[in-house]
């Protein structure tokens, strides 16, 4: 009688202390997230910052701009999974859509997922709409990006070009990492590809004009 008496207040005591454990971990990185988003939000002229909360985890908000453009970073939850998102407002007159994956998350898909992306060839990423474009991006943006900050690397989850947003997700790890730096590369990266978009919607009006003369 004593045993298991003994054996359940082992069982109690150290459930009690994963808990306690856990919840001071979450503390201690809703504490530092924060702290990156205030950090984050000084990098800009104009900032908003909303700390929104759901069963013990903040979600923060910063609404802010990038030449003009508004710019939205948050950390959110999708399908019971913590994600950052980047969200940038841009011209696409063409109406050109492209989504990026990494090649290693493509071979991870359900056969019937996989069949809407296609491989780019020696680029390491799969890619579904505009071909050229998802080219351009791997090879040109993406790739040297990826060599310079492995960390970036490491958290991509997808990028998405559709009607008049460019929206990068990175998915949200429980390392120290320093989201400030790494949210910030990645808004400056939809802020290229957002002048390579409206670069692209200039010269091909440009060519109609010439044509029609």
């Amino acid at each position: 009688m004593y045993f298991w008496s003994a054996l359940l207040f082992v069982v109690v005591a150290g459930f009690t202390f994963l808990w306690v454990y856990a919840r001071r971990q979450s503390r201690r990185y809703n504490e530092r997230l924060v702290r990156q988003f205030e950090a984050l939000k000084k990098q800009f002229e104009k900032a908003e910052l909303q700390l929104r909360t759901q069963s013990n985890e903040v979600y923060p908000l910063l609404k802010t701009g990038m030449e003009g453009r508004a710019l939205l970073i948050e950390r959110t939850l999708r399908d019971k999974f913590n994600f950052f998102v980047i969200n940038l407002h841009t011209g696409n007159p063409q109406g050109v859509h492209v989504q990026l994956i990494p090649e290693t998350h493509y071979h991870g898909l359900k056969e019937k997922e996989k069949e809407s992306f296609s491989l780019l060839p020696d680029a390491g990423w799969a890619y579904v709409g505009h071909a050229s474009l998802a080219q351009t991006i791997a090879k040109d943006y993406l790739n040297p990006l990826m060599q310079q900050y492995p960390t970036l690397r490491d958290l991509f989850s997808t990028l998405v070009i559709y009607q008049q947003a460019i929206t990068l997700v990175l998915f949200s790890s429980t390392k120290p990492i320093a989201y400030d730096k790494v949210l910030m590369i990645g808004s400056r990266l939809c802020l290229q590809l957002a002048r390579l978009i409206e670069a692209n919607d200039a010269q091909n009006e440009s060519k109609e004009t010439h044509g029609q003369a």
